[in-house]
């Protein structure tokens, strides 16, 4: 816990975007450095791993 900087809440405008699982829920994103206090962004892991329904 001593490595994270800040947590962000997160909600959807369109609840029925998210997977169905966690529909109506907030998102929870936390930010934090390594060992060597650096800070990572790696935005295809924010893109990739949103709780997202699947589109047909």
């Amino acid at each position: 816990m001593e490595r994270m900087l800040c947590l962000f809440s997160m909600r959807f405008l369109e609840p029925n975007d998210m997977s169905v699982s966690i529909r109506g829920k907030p998102v929870y994103l936390a930010m934090a450095m390594d060992a060597e206090q650096r800070l990572k962004l790696k935005p295809q892991n924010l893109l990739l791993n949103l709780p997202l329904t699947k589109r047909s």
